[in-house]
């Protein structure tokens, strides 16, 4: 009896360890290599460029602690913020920006805005994207 107890607590805890697995659904990139669009309504539109290596059609993944810039197009009119939290409640402050960012050749709808992130812990972090009213989100995966 006491080693079938013993298997029993045992499989309880494994269990209790694989349950708390975290999922994460990254956004996929589209055919140019670091470009991902968020979700978003029907009448608006947001995209990521994402200034690390992400190959086309490739799920965002992003290397824990590099610092990767982020340039965001946004259409629609208003105040332009971006917030990105990890699936745990972490938060974290861009390194920089958001700043206009001017003068792009990237052909995408909408404004341009450029930040800076270095993410500090590994699984889930999505972005929350908003412009006036309008308001957006892209999930990313950081592995180490």
């Amino acid at each position: 009896m006491r080693i079938s107890g013993l298997v029993v607590a045992l499989l309880l805890v494994l269990g209790a360890c694989s349950s708390g697995t975290e999922e994460c659904s990254p956004a996929q990139t589209t055919s140019n290599a670091g470009e991902a669009q968020l979700e978003t309504t029907d009448q608006f539109e947001a995209w990521s460029l994402w200034f690390t290596d992400i190959p086309a059609n490739q799920p965002v993944r992003i290397p824990q602690w590099d610092e990767v810039k982020v340039v965001w197009s946004v259409t629609g009119q208003g105040d332009f913020t971006v917030a990105v939290k990890h699936s745990n409640g972490t938060v974290i402050d861009p390194l920089f920006g958001p700043q206009p960012h001017d003068g792009s050749n990237w052909d995408a709808p909408g404004d341009e805005w450029g930040t800076g992130w270095a993410f500090t812990v590994e699984g889930c972090w999505t972005f929350t994207v908003t412009r006036g009213s309008e308001v957006a989100t892209l999930s990313v995966e950081v592995v180490s």
